[in-house]
């Protein structure tokens, strides 16, 4: 039998990554019915720390198969296909924590410069933002001074 990798085409990427959605979905159906008190799974997720755990754990699994399945393979991939790749594995890095986004770039060193760089621009933004709020804050600050000073006077 041969892997899937063996011969990648658009089809069979879509069908991949369709089983893997399949899979989330029925466990975030499973722990919505089993626990009703949530009105979603994003409630779930927020509230509850093992289905939390639960599904971090399945969506890392399937980051690092997709991952291990195709990562050596983009270079021979259409445009197309990279981007129906790149689009999943974006969707599920965005529901992961920390913690989990950690321990996969562990498994993918040569990720880890992206990571890294990225987390540098947001620290940047970070920075910037924070220092236009003082900024803006201090002259908001200053005018309101400088008001109370010309309505005493």
């Amino acid at each position: 039998m041969d892997s899937i990798t063996a011969s990648i085409s658009p089809s069979k990427i879509k069908d991949y990554i369709t089983a893997h959605q399949m899979i989330l979905h029925s466990a975030e159906e499973s722990f919505l019915r089993d626990y009703p008190e949530y009105s979603s799974i994003d409630d779930a997720r927020e509230q509850n720390p093992d289905i939390h755990n639960y599904l971090n754990t399945i969506i890392q699994k399937q980051l690092q198969i997709m991952l291990n399945q195709f990562y050596i393979q983009f270079w021979s991939l259409d445009s197309n296909t990279i981007q129906l790749l790149v689009d999943e594995i974006n969707n599920k890095l965005k529901i992961l924590d920390m913690k989990a986004i950690s321990t996969l770039s562990l498994s993918f060193p040569e990720l880890t410069g992206s990571v890294s760089t990225m987390c540098r621009f947001l620290y940047m933004i970070l920075s910037h933002l924070k220092r236009m709020f003082l900024k803006t804050h201090f002259l908001l600050q200053h005018s309101m001074v400088t008001e109370q000073i010309k309505t005493t006077l």
